[in-house]
């Protein structure tokens, strides 16, 4: 099949959290509005040393931090997915699999780029760090934030 490359609208994305299970079930996160992809980045460490020509500091790779993903959406109460990332905030450190809960960013299908029943998934096991509410004001939507560290690696898989 060939592919076609093309832009492609967030419309019908969906963010999940997963049970902590060996076999996760996935539970979409509603009201979202905006998903920001973690930005993972390598660290380095300094390995100048008295003989380094040049009088410039030189560098090699260490680990990387897989970053954060965060997301913000119109507050709905009774919505699963938002009160079990409430509960993933809330758990305590000593909880099950070790605080980490399993997420999935599901992309929409990208038809022009020849994906007829899925989009591109990106997995992942993570902590949330932040939850929080707007100010709740009279003319405006109740909204929430949420920050989720990755920990460990993505997995992505290629729509189909």
């Amino acid at each position: 099949m060939s592919q076609t490359a093309q832009t492609l609208l967030g419309m019908g994305a969906v963010f999940s959290i997963g049970t902590q299970s060996a076999t996760p079930v996935f539970t979409a996160v509603n009201g979202v509005k905006k998903i920001t992809p973690p930005k993972p980045k390598w660290g380095t460490e300094d390995t100048t040393t008295l003989n380094t020509l040049n009088a410039t500091r030189t560098f090699i790779k260490t680990l990387m931090d897989p970053g954060e993903v965060s997301i913000e959406g119109e507050w709905q109460s009774a919505d699963p997915g938002q009160l079990a990332m409430a509960a993933a905030f809330t758990a305590a450190p000593i909880a099950v699999y070790g605080q980490a809960y399993p997420f999935k960013m599901a992309l929409p299908v990208d038809t022009v780029g020849g994906q007829t029943t899925t989009g591109d998934t990106f997995t992942f096991n993570a902590l949330v760090t932040d939850w929080a509410m707007s100010d709740v004001e009279i003319d405006k939507a109740v909204t929430f934030s949420a920050s989720i560290k990755v920990t460990g690696g993505v997995t992505i898989v290629d729509g189909a």
